[in-house]
């Protein structure tokens, strides 16, 4: 099958969703005497009904109780369960960046799994904008499917098919259940694209749909 046409394929399907985060059950406390701060990532997973069983720092404050106590807020997260191809509850996985300063506060700074410069953006595109995409992830850590949340007639449409020409190539982390087993889940992932020539601007999410395009733009 020729890239197009798995694209093609992986576009017409529908895939799941990656869990939807409603509220956190306690409060950030910045543990005294530290004096870490900055970007924090940490690799959230949920079971099938919405709460979190694993908390991974990728990025780190560089102190182990300024990542501990974010992992302990986090885990509080209660979700709206992934759910798979088929409408049924499953495992799913979201990375979350946050600014840590002292003083108890924290921020949700707008990040992404992937950034990329392209030659130019689509008309009518802003100067930088983040594409947000759901994948179906097998218990190898493979990515099985793709897809975003943007008609294909839309503007922003070749952001969309690009996303989930680059994921479908991944191989990320498989999620883990209580057992510590792998088992198949919903992932969220996000690309950040910007113009070359721009420096990147912070802009709202913008969710889109897969298929194929080429780089540059």
């Amino acid at each position: 099958m020729t890239g197009l046409a798995l694209a093609a394929a992986i576009a017409s399907t529908s895939i799941g969703t990656a869990p939807q985060i409603l509220h956190y059950q306690t409060v950030f406390s910045y543990p005294k005497g530290e004096t870490a701060d900055g970007m924090v990532r940490a690799l959230l997973t949920f079971n099938p009904r919405g709460r979190v069983i694993h908390c991974d720092i990728v990025l780190s404050a560089n102190s182990d109780k300024v990542d501990g106590s974010l992992c302990k807020w986090l885990s509080s997260a209660v979700a709206v369960p992934a759910k798979d191809a088929d409408g049924n509850p499953a495992y799913g996985a979201v990375v979350l960046g946050v600014t840590v300063l002292k003083k108890d506060n924290v921020t949700a700074p707008v990040n992404a799994d992937l950034s990329l410069a392209v030659n130019h953006m689509p008309a009518g595109a802003p100067l930088s904008l983040r594409v947000q995409a759901t994948l179906a992830v097998d218990n190898a850590g493979v990515v099985q499917g793709c897809s975003t949340f943007v008609s294909d007639s839309s503007a922003i449409a070749p952001l969309g098919r690009a996303t989930c020409q680059m994921a479908h190539g991944l191989t990320l982390k498989p999620a883990m259940s209580e057992a510590g087993k792998p088992v198949p889940s919903m992932q969220s992932f996000v690309v950040e694209f910007s113009a070359a020539d721009a420096p990147v601007q912070r802009t709202e999410t913008i969710p889109i749909p897969k298929s194929q395009s080429k780089f540059p733009m």
